[in-house]
């Protein structure tokens, strides 16, 4: 495996989280001034519960992301390191 490779996967997920985020808060946020706007009516507590729902799992969706791109920054980075104790350990002198 090349780490360059998970290096890059990484960013792709950063990048790809990084433009989720303002929209998935937009959708929140509109959910939540939804029931706001809509108190005293009956779809308002059921407004309430689904930008709730969406918090909850747009929340785990980017932490999840996050630990994603975390977790083959770190492979990137224990490859790479191998790599160079297996270099090491050839030299001869």
């Amino acid at each position: 495996m090349d780490p360059a490779e998970l290096d890059s996967a990484a960013k792709v997920v950063t990048d790809l989280s990084g433009d989720l985020r303002p929209v998935s808060d937009r959708a929140v946020k509109d959910a939540d001034e939804a029931s706001s706007s809509t108190a005293g009516w009956s779809v308002s507590a059921q407004l309430g519960q689904i930008a709730d729902s969406w918090r909850t799992a747009l929340t785990g969706l980017h932490r999840s992301m996050d630990g994603n791109a975390d977790a083959l920054r770190s492979t990137a980075a224990q490859h790479r390191n191998n790599e160079q104790l297996v270099a090491s350990s050839m030299k001869v002198g």
